[in-house]
């Protein structure tokens, strides 16, 4: 039976109001970070450390979790522990101005004194933070990883759509959330303490708002779709297990699936502050880029990523539904298109101001457009691994590439702290591109031998022997693609 047409707009109301309230949150920190503390880069990086650090410890575990878990009891905690805790880490945050505004330095560049209580309140934002990203990214998983394949029922143009659908929605959010956010913080503040508490409070109301509507939408999805109630095909584990064992074990099996390397290629991508995100909207914000300029940016990169998302299909036709393919060519045309900003930073080490200004528009409109082969290249490689990894290990696989692409975030605020100096923000854009063309080259190559191989598969011969230990417990790659 088809996805009924109230299932389909539960689902994307659902999706719409998480990926608004998340895209508005990655938005405020940088900027709101900024603005307390003023001329250093470091409070922002020590926080994405601490994100990264957690989530690439704790995703494995939690995915584990959620392949032996009720699927609408964790999509209930994990929205009821998203939405609480990122309403306790802006709390946090109101609380740490109060106290930086206590001692007078939120007005003086570069004066922020870490007493012992500020430290403690710093250190509390950072945990519940840290709930905040584990319970998101249950959330994705168990709703674009498995909900939507459970609810396609194995229909290829389907799952298709529903993809392309939602990835729309995500754009959309990508484009709206920091374009209000920015606008509105723009507007009412009069003052940088009143920057922080109506940006901080945007947040919470948001949270607030949206925790019952985000409850009931996912739960009206579950109790009309029969395919979701049915128990989940558990992989064959000890009942008892520890969560050192339920570690290893999934990095064991993440590790030896045949979509490991283009999975890799997948989360170097992430070694970037090409993307928008935090360290690059605080870069913007240092060299005095209007927060309105900043969301529209934000803004115009949707509408291309949104453009990537149309013409996807159409890519798609043309290589005969070969998704490896596609995931290629749109891979290489996003390393074209955001190559320019290193570039342009390599042309001007010794750059004025005014050239660091003209250095930032470049980077801007060089990120907008490169969203078009980004997401283009997401949908084609979240459709691959949605058709070739089975039930059983959907929230391993996942929770695993999630946490590798948190190891590349790890890699990246480490060096970020090294760098803290906005000055010095060139150079992370240097190692953002070594980081795709290192993803091209694990990528195309794995591409090319697929495809170089792909008359085994028409021939019902898998392309990693069943005996294979990389292939063990895996289905192989269907052969459309």
């Amino acid at each position: 039976m088809p996805i009924s047409p109230k299932s389909k707009t539960y689902l994307y109301v659902t999706h719409a109001l998480q990926a608004f309230g998340d895209r508005s949150w990655q938005f405020a920190v940088p900027i709101l970070f900024v603005v307390i503390w003023d001329g250093t880069l470091l409070p922002v990086a020590v926080f994405n450390l601490n994100l990264y650090l957690a989530a690439l410890v704790l995703s494995p575990i939690a995915g584990s979790w959620l392949d032996r878990t009720d699927r609408l009891l964790a999509i209930k905690m994990a929205i009821v522990g998203q939405n609480f805790a990122t309403i306790l880490t802006s709390v946090f945050l109101l609380s740490i101005l109060r106290l930086v505004s206590q001692n007078g330095s939120l007005d003086k560049a570069n004066t922020v004194v870490w007493t012992f209580p500020l430290i403690l309140h710093f250190i509390g934002l950072l945990a519940c933070a840290v709930v905040a990203e584990i319970m998101g990214m249950l959330s994705t998983v168990s709703l674009e990883k498995d909900w939507v394949v459970v609810l396609a029922e194995d229909d290829h143009s389907e799952l298709s759509a529903l993809n392309k659908r939602m990835r729309q929605i995500d754009l959309v959010c990508k484009f709206g959330s920091p374009l209000v956010f920015g606008v509105v913080v723009e507007l009412a503040k009069t003052s940088r303490k009143n920057e922080v508490v109506v940006g901080a409070s945007i947040i919470i109301l948001w949270n607030a708002l949206t925790l019952f509507p985000e409850y009931y939408t996912a739960r009206e999805i579950y109790v009309n779709s029969s395919r979701l109630q049915q128990p989940k095909t558990t992989p064959h584990i000890k009942t008892q297990i520890t969560d050192l064992e339920s570690l290893l074990g999934a990095w064991r099996r993440y590790a030896r699936h045949s979509l490991f390397v283009p999975s890799l290629g997948y989360c170097l991508l992430y070694l970037t502050v090409l993307d928008g995100s935090t360290m690059m909207t605080a870069y913007l914000e240092w060299i005095g880029t209007p927060e309105s300029v900043m969301g529209l940016s934000r803004g115009v990169g949707a509408l291309f990523g949104l453009f990537g998302t149309f013409i996807f299909p159409f890519v798609l036709d043309y290589f005969r539904g070969s998704i490896v393919k596609t995931a290629m060519i749109c891979l290489v045309l996003f390393w074209l298109l955001i190559s320019p900003p290193p570039l342009n930073f390599l042309s001007n080490l010794s750059a004025s101001h005014k050239q660091e200004v003209s250095s930032a528009y470049v980077l801007m409109v060089s990120v907008a457009i490169s969203r078009l082969g980004l997401w283009s290249f997401d949908l084609a490689h979240t459709q691959l691994v949605q058709e070739n990894v089975e039930e059983a290990s959907r929230g391993v696989f996942n929770s695993c590439q999630t946490a590798t692409y948190q190891c590349c975030y790890v890699i990246l605020a480490v060096c970020s702290i090294g760098l803290s100096d906005p000055q010095q923000f060139p150079l992370l854009t240097f190692l953002s591109f070594a980081g795709v063309s290192l993803a091209l080259l694990l990528y195309v190559p794995w591409g090319f031998h697929f495809i170089l191989t792909s008359v085994r598969s028409v021939t019902n011969e898998p392309l990693f022997p069943s005996n294979s230990p990389k292939n063990k417990g895996y289905s192989s790659i269907s052969s459309n693609n």
